[in-house]
């Protein structure tokens, strides 16, 4: 008899060892796919800023500098110049 209950329990333990298992791999891949996911937003946003800047540069860079004076004129708090 006790031979019986333990065999089932010990049928009941690997089946629950083997759903937590199941968990802790679906949580590292969980985990694994959301950092992927952050790395790859960061380097879009990463590459959109170095883009933007590369247009805002290439802009200035087309500017007289007359016209540079005036729109760093906007930016000043002082307007003396």
């Amino acid at each position: 008899m006790f031979a019986r209950i333990l065999s089932k329990l010990k049928g009941y333990l690997i089946a629950v060892g083997a759903a937590l298992v199941a968990l802790v791999v679906v949580y590292a891949t969980a985990k694994k796919e959301g950092r992927n996911s952050a790395l790859a937003n960061q380097a879009r946003q990463r590459a959109d800023a170095m883009r933007a800047k590369k247009e805002s540069d290439d802009e200035v860079d087309t500017l007289s500098p007359d016209d540079v004076d005036r729109e760093l004129g906007r930016w000043m708090r002082d307007q003396k110049r």
